[in-house]
């Protein structure tokens, strides 16, 4: 388990975290609302501050790293 952990980039690990971080209070307080909302700062991360502002890089699947643990978070607060 300790070496699948270590072969993802600590970029991606760090995306996934403040992904935990941003969404699951929102999810807990606002449900699909908050998910939806998680999505847009996610998304306005890549696009603005990324693509436009070019102080990172537009990488699809840092977005998608940040969606998951939002998925996750959801799929537990409907279930």
């Amino acid at each position: 388990m300790i070496e699948i952990i270590n072969k993802i980039q600590k970029d991606k690990l760090l995306h996934y975290l403040a992904g935990s971080v941003i969404s699951f209070p929102l999810i807990i307080l606002f449900g699909f609302y908050g998910f939806a909302f998680s999505v847009l700062i996610f998304a306005a991360k890549e696009i603005i501050y990324d693509h436009l502002l070019k102080f990172g890089t537009l990488d699809h699947e840092d977005f998608l790293w940040s969606l998951a643990p939002a998925l996750k978070f959801l799929i537990f607060y409907y279930v």
